[in-house]
């Protein structure tokens, strides 16, 4: 019982000083998942936009077109709402991720130096 108290108490304390805030780029994809989620037809002039601003040759054109159909075809869904333990996570995998790359990187670079 007194383990689970300890585990208990340090989460809380974690939480309590999670640093870990979205960026404004973050809740603006956010936002954007979400417009295609609740109206996906109103997604679908961006689409457009997209293909006329990067002139979109042939088969860009037929994916954006493919993409224009599901939109149309598409229910509308819930907003997502965000999630500060969900956001702690993916932070928490960035940072692990990154630590294990920067190792797994070093050693290759070691191993295939000459010396």
């Amino acid at each position: 019982m007194r383990h689970l108290f300890m585990l208990l108490c340090s989460t809380l304390v974690l939480n309590a000083f999670s640093q870990n805030v979205p960026t404004e780029r973050e809740m603006n994809m956010v936002d954007e998942i979400n417009l295609v989620r609740t109206n996906p037809k109103a997604y679908i002039p961006f689409v457009y936009e997209y293909l006329n601003y990067w002139e979109a040759d042939e088969s860009v054109r037929k994916v954006g077109d493919e993409l224009i159909r599901e939109l149309k075809k598409m229910k509308p869904l819930d907003s997502l709402q965000f999630s500060q333990k969900l956001y702690d996570g993916a932070v928490a995998h960035d940072r692990h991720i990154m630590r294990k790359f920067k190792l797994l990187y070093s050693c290759y670079i070691f191993s295939n130096t000459n010396l």
